[in-house]
């Protein structure tokens, strides 16, 4: 099975008649679908979802960030954190570390493709943006972390 297509999209400064990109969606579908993802004791779905809704109400236009970025994000947290981490019970702490690890990522300049680590997602993205964006989503984790209920808000999106 091949978990992998070309699509007609160039880069930000290629030539659109010359240049593919090669989108992974299929296989991050795959992995969506894992068992661990999906196990209801664990918080990686939830985390998402949440996650994306905060993300979507409080990042502002323009809107050149996508759910991608934040998946990246997410992906390389998974190889870095261990599975006892994503435990239900520890749904806050893991809002807070996939939104400071994007706030870095931002900050930076830098998500890497979860899966060719070598191509920088924010690759043409306006610094003073990702600056703008990093300060957004830091203000967001302060505010997330003064109000922990505000997970309640989100609990009917689960």
């Amino acid at each position: 099975m091949c978990l992998f297509y070309l699509v007609a999209k160039s880069s930000v400064k290629g030539d659109s008649a010359m240049e593919w990109r090669i989108s992974f969606s299929l296989t991050e579908g795959f992995l969506c679908c894992d068992e661990f993802f999906q196990d209801k004791d664990n918080a990686i779905r939830q985390c998402w979802i949440l996650t994306k809704s905060l993300m979507k109400e409080h990042l502002g236009p323009p809107k050149i960030l996508s759910s991608y970025h934040l998946k990246s994000t997410i992906f390389k947290l998974l190889e870095t954190m261990p599975a006892i981490f994503w435990s239900k019970y520890n749904l806050y702490n893991c809002i807070l570390k996939v939104l400071e690890e994007f706030e870095h990522c931002l900050a930076v300049g830098l998500c890497p493709s979860f899966f060719i680590p070598q191509y920088n997602t924010l690759e043409g993205v306006h610094s003073d943006f990702l600056q703008t964006a990093a300060k957004q989503v830091y203000i967001l984790r302060q505010n997330f972390q003064k109000d922990p209920m505000n997970i309640e808000y989100f609990n009917h999106m689960i």
